[in-house]
């Protein structure tokens, strides 16, 4: 699942693992996210961090709660250390810095799609 509330971000991502042949489901918010999430098979989710309605770390929390090997990995323009270190103690697998490499970020997600 990709989410991100802006809408060229998530048609991006969508065309990119799509052409890797991933099924791809797509959300705009983190509430979005949660109600797909709960009704949804989902692999991986790559989540915007800074989104209204609920940001990408809220929704993340939720999602663990619910599932806790939820593989999440959280996109953010903000690299402070102290939101990567919270993100990885609730068990957010990667966070990937905006803007990304392309590569990286398809790297990330192979990774953790195939532990």
């Amino acid at each position: 699942m990709i989410v991100d509330d802006q809408k060229p971000v998530r048609s991006l991502l969508a065309e990119i693992f799509k052409n890797d042949n991933w099924d791809v489901l797509l959300a705009v918010n983190g509430q979005d996210a949660l109600e797909k999430f709960a009704s949804d098979q989902v692999d991986l989710i790559l989540m915007d961090m800074k989104m209204p309605v609920l940001n990408g770390l809220d929704a993340a929390k939720k999602m663990i709660e619910q599932q806790k090997e939820a593989r999440i990995i959280l996109m953010t323009a903000f690299g402070e250390d102290a939101l990567q270190d919270e993100a990885k103690a609730l068990g957010i697998k990667a966070c990937i810095i905006k803007p990304f490499d392309i590569a990286t970020l398809k790297a990330t997600a192979n990774m953790f799609i195939n532990d």
